[in-house]
C-alpha cells in the first residue's frame, strides 16, 4: 500500500516529533494513573472524571495529527486547520482535567456560557474524529440521539419526550459521569489499553508468530490442515484482537492463500477466516475488550464473565472444526506437507513467551479475584520479564518505545468511539429512551419469553451491523438488555445474548464486516462468504437461546449438571454439523440431514426430555453410526499411510 493510500499521515520534522510523543503518552499516562504514581511520588490524588479529561485531551490531539480529512488528502504534511482542531480537542479535554474537582463538589453543575461553547465545541470535535476514523454511520447513529434529546417533542409514539436544552444536553455529556467521561471511556482508559499493549507487546516479542507455529504443529498435518490452523491460530489471536476485520485482516493474509492453495474453494477459506476471527471475540480470557465493559455494567468480578463465556464459545469452536473436517473428508484434502510443519517440539519451547503471561492473567482474574486491570498489569510484567530469556524476543528500549507508540495508535479508535458511546449513554439517559424501548419490546412479544428472544436476537443483529465491537455491545445494552431482563432473565444471560448477536452481525450479511475483509483476501464474491460464515458459526445463533433458558451452559448450577450438559451438548453440535455438512464418512442423503439436525438440536437443549429425542438419529442411522465406529477403531493412525483425520 503506497503512502498516499495509507489510513494515517507519516509526518516529517516537528509535527511527527509531537505526534510520537503524544502516541507514546497516552499509554504511559494510563500506566501512571493505575500504578498511583502520582500520588505516591507527589501527594497529588487524581479523580477518575480529571484523569479521563487528560486522556480524551490527549486522544482527540492525536486524531487531528495523525488522520486526514478525508482519503484522498495528503499523507505528507499537517494542514493549518488540523493544527488546530487538534489544539481546540486538547484544550477540551484539558479544561476537565484541571476544573473537575470544584465541578465534581457540585450536585448540580450551572455550567457558564464559555464552558457550554467549550461543551459543544467538545461534543463537535469528537464526531469529526469519529467521521474521520469510520465513516458517516456511526455519525449517522450518533446524530439520531442528540436530536432526538434536543427535539424530542416532535418525535412521534415512544420516541417522544419533553425535548432538552442545549445547556442541559451539554451539562450531562461534557461535565458528568453519565456522558463522554463515563463507564465507556473509563473503560478504555483503565483496562483496554492496558490488553492493547499486551498484544503490542506479544507482536513485537514474537508471540503472534508463536501462535501460529503452535496451531501449525498441532492441526497442520491432519486433513484441511490449513483450515484448521486458521481455526485455532485466530482463536487464539482474536481473543486479544478487539476487531474480527483486524484479525482477519492479520491472520486471514497468511491462512486463506494457504487453504486455497490445498483445494478449499475460494469462498469456504474466506468463511472459515471469517468466522474463526469473529469467534475471537467470545472465546475467553480476553474475548476483544467486551468482557471488561460487562464486568463493568454487570458489576461483577471479570473472571464470572470469563468463566460463564467458556462453554458457549468452546460448543462455537467445536462446530466450526467440525464442519472444515467433515468438508475436508468430502472433498479428500490431506495435510500440509511434513516440511512445512514447525516442530512441535520447538513451538512448545517457545510457547512459555505466551501462555505464562496468560497463565498468570487467568490466575489472578479467577483464582485470586483480581480486578481486570491490576491482572493484566501483573501478565504485562510477566511477559516483560520472559522476553529476556531468550535473545530473539528480548525488549531493547526501541522495542519498547514502538510498543508504546503502537498501542497509542491502536487506542485512537476505541477511546473515540467509547467517547462517543458517552454521548449516546447521556442522550438515552436524559431522554429515558432505554426503558421506554425495553417495554415496547416487552409489549410487542406479548410477554412471551420466547417471541421476546427472537425479536431481541434480531434487533441485535440489525443494530449491530457495521458498528466496531465496543459501540455494538454499549448500544444493545443500553436499549436492548433491559428487556430480557425485565422479563426475568438474569442481567450476565441477558448481556451475554446480546452480545453474541451483536458479534454475529460481523459474519451476517448483508454488512458482514469480517466477511468483508475476508472475501477481499480470498479474491471471491462477498455474499458467498457471508452465507458460509453464517453456516460455519451456526451454533452461535442457537446457543444463546439455550444459556439462557438453562444456565448450565453459562458454568450455573453443580459440577454433575453442567458437566452433563456440556457433554450431550458437545454431542449435539457433532451431529447438528453433520446434518448442516451432508457428510458422515460418505454423503448422507436429505432424510438424514434432517434427522441429524433435529438430533443436533435437541442434545444441545439442556434436559433429558430433548436428549431423548437427540438420540433419533443414533435409533433410525444405526447403520451408518456403527461404520463410523468401525472405521474410528481399525483405521491406522496418521503417517501410516490412511487418511488423516
Amino acid at each position: 500500500m503506497s503512502e498516499e493510500q495509507s489510513r494515517y499521515r507519516k509526518l516529517t520534522g516537528f509535527p511527527s516529533i509531537v505526534t510520537g510523543a503524544l502516541l507514546a503518552a497516552l499509554p504511559v499516562y494510563s500506566f501512571l494513573f493505575l500504578l498511583r504514581i502520582p500520588d505516591l511520588l507527589f501527594h497529588i490524588n487524581l479523580f477518575t472524571g480529571q484523569f479521563l479529561g487528560g486522556f480524551l485531551a490527549i486522544l482527540l490531539a492525536l486524531v487531528f495529527l495523525v488522520v486526514p480529512q478525508h482519503k484522498n488528502a495528503s499523507r505528507k504534511y499537517l494542514p493549518w486547520y488540523d493544527t488546530i482542531l487538534a489544539l481546540a480537542g486538547f484544550a477540551g479535554g484539558s479544561y476537565i482535567f484541571f476544573f473537575y474537582p470544584a465541578i465534581s463538589q457540585q450536585r448540580m453543575y450551572q455550567a457558564t456560557f464559555l464552558e457550554i461553547v467549550l461543551g459543544v465545541v467538545t461534543v463537535l470535535l469528537i464526531l469529526e474524529a469519529l467521521r474521520r476514523l469510520t465513516g458517516w454511520l456511526l455519525i449517522i447513529l450518533s446524530g439520531f440521539f442528540i436530536v432526538h434529546a434536543l427535539f424530542g417533542d416532535y418525535f412521534p409514539g415512544f420516541l417522544f419526550n419533553r425535548g432538552f436544552s442545549l445547556k442541559r444536553f451539554i451539562e450531562l455529556t461534557y461535565f458528568y459521569y453519565d456522558g463522554i467521561f463515563g463507564v465507556a471511556l473509563a473503560v478504555a482508559a483503565n483496562i483496554i489499553i492496558i490488553y492493547i499493549f499486551f498484544g503490542t507487546l506479544l507482536q513485537i516479542t514474537g508471540g503472534g508468530r508463536i501462535f501460529t507455529d503452535i496451531a501449525l504443529s498441532m492441526v497442520g498435518k491432519f486433513r484441511g490442515g490449513p483450515a484448521k490452523v486458521a481455526i485455532v491460530a485466530s482463536a487464539f489471536f482474536g481473543t486479544i484482537s478487539g476487531s474480527p476485520t483486524a484479525n482477519v485482516a492479520t491472520t486471514g493474509m497468511m491462512t486463506i492463500p494457504m487453504m486455497k492453495s490445498m483445494g478449499y474453494k475460494p469462498h469456504f477459506a474466506g468463511a472459515v477466516e471469517a468466522v474463526s476471527s469473529t469467534g475471537g471475540q467470545i472465546m475467553p480470557p480476553v474475548m476483544g475488550s467486551v468482557a471488561f465493559l460487562m464486568a463493568e455494567y454487570l458489576n461483577v468480578s471479570y473472571g464470572e464473565i470469563i468463566v460463564a463465556a467458556l462453554i458457549p464459545a468452546l460448543l462455537y469452536f467445536l462446530a466450526v472444526f467440525i464442519q472444515v473436517d467433515l468438508e475436508a473428508a468430502k472433498m479428500g484434502l490431506k495435510g500440509l506437507p511434513a516440511e512445512e510443519i514447525p516442530s512441535g517440539r520447538n513451538a512448545l519451547k517457545q510457547s512459555w513467551l505466551v501462555f505464562g503471561p496468560l497463565a498468570v492473567l487467568v490466575i489472578f482474574l479467577i483464582v485470586f479475584h483480581q480486578n481486570a486491570s491490576l491482572s493484566g498489569l501483573y501478565a504485562l510484567a510477566t511477559l516483560f520479564i520472559l522476553s529476556f530469556l531468550k535473545k530473539e524476543s528480548r525488549l531493547n528500549p526501541r522495542k519498547l518505545l514502538d510498543s508504546f507508540k503502537n498501542t497509542g495508535m491502536g487506542m485512537i479508535d476505541i477511546g473515540i468511539i467509547c467517547a462517543m458511546a458517552g454521548i449516546i449513554i447521556g442522550s438515552v439517559t436524559l431522554t429515558g429512551l432505554g426503558f421506554k424501548l425495553s417495554y415496547e419490546l416487552v409489549n410487542l412479544a406479548g410477554k412471551n419469553i420466547y417471541i421476546l428472544l427472537l425479536i431481541t436476537a434480531l434487533a441485535s443483529t440489525v443494530l449491530g451491523m457495521g458498528l466496531p465491537v465496543v459501540t455494538c455491545y454499549i448500544l444493545l445494552v443500553v436499549l436492548v438488555a433491559p428487556a430480557l431482563v425485565n422479563l426475568g432473565i438474569t442481567p450476565i444471560a441477558a448481556h451475554m445474548f446480546v452480545f453474541y448477536f451483536g458479534v454475529l452481525s460481523f459474519i451476517t450479511p448483508p454488512i458482514a464486516a469480517a466477511a468483508y475483509v475476508a472475501a477481499g483476501i480470498a479474491r471471491t464474491g462477498f455474499m458467498s462468504v457471508g452465507w458460509k460464515a453464517m453456516q460455519l458459526g451456526i451454533v452461535a445463533y442457537i446457543v444463546p437461546f439455550f444459556f439462557v433458558l438453562n444456565q448450565n451452559l453459562l458454568m450455573k448450577g453443580s459440577a454433575g449438571d453442567i458437566l452433563i450438559v456440556f457433554i450431550t451438548a458437545c454431542i449435539g453440535v457433532a451431529f447438528l454439523s453433520v446434518g448442516i455438512g451432508g457428510y458422515f464418512i460418505r454423503h448422507i442423503g436429505r432424510f438424514s440431514r434432517i434427522l441429524f439436525t433435529i438430533g443436533g438440536l435437541g442434545m444441545m437443549f439442556p434436559g433429558w426430555q430433548s436428549d431423548l429425542l437427540g438420540l433419533l438419529p443414533v435409533i433410525l442411522e444405526w447403520k451408518l453410526l456403527l461404520k463410523v465406529i468401525s472405521f474410528l477403531i481399525h483405521r491406522k493412525r496418521p503417517g501410516t499411510g490412511s487418511t488423516k483425520g
